[in-house]
């Protein structure tokens, strides 16, 4: 996938130019991995824009540093002002958002203490991804079997709201481990995620899934989630924090 930069990075409280944003070779990151980061999506809407969920990625980003005893040192209302700052700076939607925080220049040792956290927020335009199952949940139906909508334990932000969807369509879900020899004989099965959002899977090793289409259960959650994100649709969750971006053509990667 090809890269287009923006104008500005946000950098512990400052917009920079996107070719400032280096680190040292010394940081403590480039040694021991040190780092989390986040993805969220902004959508355009008509002639403004939205980012979804922002509360929530932003939290879990707050709680991955606590985790890795990493403090941010920001709140999480000054984390999504940042967000928010940038994509307006940067007039671009849709776009992704990366916030990104790591180890900077410190001490070399195992031990990061003394390695101070830089934290940067980033967004490039990005068209239509789909990652493989490390960075997505994996939805099946099989529905020929009478059997419910499964899925695994939807820990990640941007598919959680999968389940929240499927309530309210009255379509069943279960929580549940997800046995691989189930995806070969399950009715329909797609993606959710940030990055993917909602997208149907066609086949897995080789073998197509159903008739090789988008399922009526993929479809309709499909078509309420872009509903949503695109202000077609009442947002009657609140998941979308508006951005003062005006675009007339979206950009793509």
């Amino acid at each position: 996938m090809s890269l287009q930069p923006t104008k500005n990075i946000w950098h512990n409280g400052n917009l920079i130019p996107w070719e400032s944003a280096q680190i040292h070779v010394m940081s403590h990151v480039v040694h021991y991995g040190s780092s989390i980061f986040e993805g969220i999506r902004c959508y355009a809407q008509g002639d403004g824009a939205s980012i979804f969920r922002l509360d929530e990625h932003m939290q879990r980003f707050i709680d991955s540093g606590a985790i890795y005893r990493m403090p941010l040192g920001l709140t999480l209302q000054e984390l999504n002002q940042a967000v928010i700052d940038l994509v307006e700076a940067n007039g671009v939607a849709p776009c992704y958002i990366r916030p990104v925080a790591f180890r900077g220049y410190g001490e070399v040792g195992v031990s990061p203490l003394n390695s101070p956290v830089e934290v940067y927020v980033v967004n490039y335009p990005w068209g239509k991804y789909v990652p493989g199952n490390s960075g997505a949940n994996v939805c099946i139906s099989s529905w020929n079997r009478n059997a419910p909508n499964t899925t695994p334990a939807l820990a990640k932000a941007g598919g959680n709201y999968l389940i929240t969807l499927a309530k309210d369509l009255g379509i069943p879900v279960v929580e549940q481990a997800l046995p691989r020899e189930l995806l070969y004989i399950c009715d329909e099965a797609f993606f959710t995620g940030t990055a993917v959002e909602v997208t149907h899977i066609h086949s897995v090793d080789r073998i197509v899934i159903g008739d090789g289409n988008a399922g009526p259960i993929t479809t309709a959650l499909h078509d309420e989630f872009f509903g949503i994100v695109s202000g077609t649709r009442e947002d009657r969750y609140n998941w979308l924090t508006p951005v003062k971006v005006k675009v007339e053509e979206p950009v793509g990667a």
